[in-house]
This record gives C-alpha cells, sequence and structure tokens, in this order.
C-alpha cells in the first residue's frame, strides 16, 4: 500500500497491491508501474519474509522490516482512528482502496466462550493490508521524526 504523511502527522492510505499467488518479480513490476516517478521514501516489509526481502533487494527494491509487535501496533492505527479536538481522524483511506476498506470491515478479534480471549489477539485471517498499514504506522511512530517521511503534496502529485 501507498501512505503518505502530512505536516500535522495525518495518514492518507491512497493506493494498494493485493494479489496472491503472484511471484515476487511481478508483484515488483506493478510496484513500479503504481509508483511511477513518486518520490518514495521508506518501503517496509513483513519482517518475518526475510528471504522475500533479500529477493526484492536483488531486483532494486529495498526494504525495511516492519515492527510486528501486534497489539502495539493495533493500538497506534486506533488512535489514529481517533476523532481528535479538531473534528477528524489522523487516518484517512481513499475509498479506491476497495482491499483495505474490506479487511477494516471483516477484522474480528478471536473470541472464546462468548468472551474475547485473554489475549485478546486479532483473527490472523483476511488481514494482510491491516498487517501492512500495522507496520507502516507503529514503525514510523517509534523511529521516524515526520519531517523525513516526505510531503504529501508531492506524493501525491498535487
Amino acid at each position: 500500500m501507498w501512505v503518505a504523511v502530512d505536516h500535522d502527522g495525518r495518514y492518507y492510505v491512497y493506493d494498494e497491491h493485493y494479489m496472491t499467488e503472484t511471484l515476487l518479480g511481478d508483484h515488483k513490476r506493478i510496484i513500479d508501474e503504481k509508483t511511477g516517478d513518486q518520490q518514495i521514501t521508506m518501503t517496509f516489509a513483513d519482517p518475518s519474509g526475510r528471504m522475500e526481502r533479500m529477493e526484492l533487494a536483488k531486483m532494486g527494491l529495498d526494504t525495511i522490516p516492519g515492527d510486528n509487535d501486534v497489539m502495539l501496533g493495533i493500538h497506534e492505527v486506533q488512535k489514529l482512528l481517533r476523532v481528535e479536538v479538531d473534528d477528524k481522524p489522523s487516518l484517512f483511506v481513499f475509498n479506491t482502496c476497495r482491499n483495505m476498506i474490506n479487511e477494516f470491515e471483516s477484522y474480528r478479534w478471536v473470541v472464546s466462550r462468548g468472551m474475547v480471549n485473554e489475549k485478546e489477539m486479532p483473527h490472523d485471517k483476511d488481514n494482510h493490508l491491516l498487517d501492512s498499514l500495522r507496520y507502516i504506522i507503529f514503525s514510523l511512530s517509534q523511529e521516524v521524526p515526520l519531517e523525513t517521511i516526505g510531503d504529501l503534496t508531492s506524493l501525491l502529485g498535487r
């Protein structure tokens, strides 16, 4: 997915790529096509996909392993979804990102005997884009000052 951050710290998910049973080379080609001449500052990847990250690096796409702390990442996303003083959340998803929207709508917590389980973990199903969003938001919130992420207007071509 492609995410931009404005100077107020608001996140905008403005594009996505979601395709299963696809070779890494095909993913790389699609990423390059969708990215075009946009200036991309960072590319995060699943931290458990070390071999895939190495292959992508050989193809010219360097990635940073995202922070995979599930619960802390979920809390960071939830904080961005809250409506703050100016009556706006800090996370927006463009309506063209249908797969992301579908994952938000179908996200569920594991329930046992009618109660959320003791570990409060989400179902690990149909959540690839939400995992990616969590990697991006949690990783950025922990390590990168906003001024180094880039200008939203230049990322969106406006």
